[in-house]
């Protein structure tokens, strides 16, 4: 393999570990917003799940629906 195909490969590799680690720190910084402005609908979201979902006959798709508007929704508000 020649050199330059090598430093190539290098700078790829490294690109992609920077695009991995601040995808990893989004994540992070999206999970403290959601904590720290949603804690109780995450918190609470199993109980919720089961009033929806069994008690009161929604599909898992529209409670899936439903609950990423609300946490969309709950971080928009928070910025």
């Amino acid at each position: 393999m020649s050199r330059q195909l090598r430093e190539r490969r290098g700078v790829q590799e490294s690109d992609r570990q920077d695009r991995a680690q601040r995808q990893r720190l989004l994540l992070a910084r999206a999970s403290r917003q959601v904590m720290e402005h949603c804690g109780d609908i995450v918190t609470m979201s199993t109980g919720v799940h089961d009033s929806l979902v069994t008690d009161a006959g929604w599909s898992l798709d529209d409670y899936e629906r439903w609950l990423r508007e609300t946490l969309i929704n709950a971080l928009l508000r928070s910025e």
